[in-house]
């Protein structure tokens, strides 16, 4: 074999090695990204996956709803024909989608259209709550408090919920019905009889629930406090 073959034999095998070890390189590389970008994927949901939507009507309303969630979700991509905004969440292993009036704009009209939306939005959703702040209306029968908590609940005379230009003040100052909303889901009258029960066992959570969202976020410390 002349020097100048065995030469070309020579590069010929170290040119073979050089490539190997750059194909092995390449395979363990592309593993570690696998490995990086899987201990960093976080869920991913679809509108599919959410069954409660959550309507305030005031900005600070939708903070306590927003502190309220146990693990919050990322942004969906929105839809052309929906102008709310949305926050995603969960809360007791329910997937929640929350959304505020617009700023400035209130009354039924405005929660209607807001809610319409919501469920154009969100074909999977159940159960659509109105949650928010409340006058107080103290009285003999039934002494309700700011910072008290109100659940709406029918009775054989009413069934649940009042809308207040659903009827008319009589002289001596008595709301006279003059119709009537449907009642609660089922669902959620359920819901209600559990809580009930709950707390007819372990009296009131609220304090130790607050107490919970002051430590999960101190800047709402100072406003969002239980007066006792």
């Amino acid at each position: 074999m002349s020097a100048e073959r065995r030469d070309r034999d020579v590069d010929s095998v170290l040119e073979s090695s050089k490539r190997r070890k750059l194909r092995t390189g390449s395979k363990h590389a592309t593993s570690n990204a696998i490995e990086l970008s899987t201990a960093g994927v976080q869920k991913l949901y679809s509108r599919d996956d959410y069954t409660v939507g959550w309507i305030c009507a005031l900005a600070l309303e939708m903070t306590a709803a927003k502190a309220m969630l146990e693990e919050l979700h990322p942004d969906l991509e929105s839809q052309v024909y929906d102008s709310n905004a949305y926050t995603y969440g969960s809360i007791s292993g329910h997937n929640v989608v929350i959304t505020c009036l617009p700023s400035g704009v209130y009354g039924t009209t405005s929660a209607a259209t807001v809610a319409t939306k919501m469920l154009s939005s969100f074909d999977a959703i159940q159960i659509r709550m109105m949650i928010g702040i409340g006058g107080g209306v103290p009285s003999l029968d039934a002494d309700i408090r700011l910072a008290d908590v109100v659940v709406s609940n029918p009775t054989p005379n009413c069934t649940a919920v009042v809308q207040y230009d659903h009827g008319k003040t009589t002289k001596d100052g008595r709301l006279q019905r003059t119709s009537s909303l449907n009642k609660p889901p089922q669902l959620l009258r359920s819901a209600v009889s559990n809580l009930r029960s709950d707390h007819d066992l372990m009296g009131s959570q609220i304090s130790a629930i607050l107490t919970e969202v002051r430590s999960k976020w101190p800047r709402l410390a100072a406003s969002y406090a239980y007066p006792g």
